[in-house]
């Protein structure tokens, strides 16, 4: 609740006049606390982790992960977005569809997604590499990839309009509790877990 009150704040000024986002007024700033809020929803909404490719599959085959198209309306997938990882949990998908239109509507160009779901391994690897925080086993730090609910956005191209506009959105639905949306400016993306939708 206080981490909703905090999000609802920041986005109120926000609202009043979107500065340029930096590291210091980042109101989308990922933490431990909110790490473990993400891992504490996902639990309590009942869903699973993905440890392998075997797991993305079965969760397809019994209707409960869609196949994300390499392109829709507002969006598309990056290269390095592997085949075998181009899924999310319906719900997901939807929210992400919503915003890309949403975005494609207000700037007429498309938003990059660069992960969907991830294996286990892919998370170990990254986290080994220092390239995500994240955990890749069982811990209230995992990332939401591992849940097929997160995808990320990549900030590359956008100008810091096109930025606090999503920023904006984005600090909105997470004090509603839809979702918990990370503005990671290191590695230049928007990392988005949707709870529901």
């Amino acid at each position: 609740m206080l981490f909703a009150q905090v999000l609802m704040l920041s986005g109120g000024l926000l609202l009043a006049s979107p500065p340029n986002i930096t590291l210091e007024n980042n109101p989308l700033k990922g933490s431990v606390e909110a790490m473990r809020y993400q891992n504490a929803t996902l639990d309590k909404l009942g869903f699973p982790r993905i440890k392998t490719e075997a797991d993305i599959r079965n969760l397809y085959l019994a209707g409960k992960l869609v196949r994300v198209p390499s392109t829709g309306k507002g969006y598309y997938l990056g290269p390095k977005v592997r085949a075998e990882t181009r899924f999310l949990y319906p719900h997901a998908f939807s929210y992400l569809k919503c915003r890309a239109e949403e975005y494609r509507g207000r700037f007429h160009k498309s938003l990059k997604i660069t992960t969907l779901a991830r294996t286990g391994a892919m998370q170990a690897r990254l986290k080994r590499l220092r390239i995500s925080s994240a955990d890749a086993n069982a811990s209230e730090m995992q990332s939401g990839h591992l849940a097929g609910v997160a995808f990320d956005i990549s900030l590359k191209g956008m100008t810091q309009k096109e930025i606090a506009f999503l920023t904006e959105r984005f600090v909105h639905d997470s004090a509603d509790g839809k979702t918990l949306v990370f503005l990671e400016l290191w590695s230049r993306n928007f990392h988005v877990t949707v709870f529901k939708e």
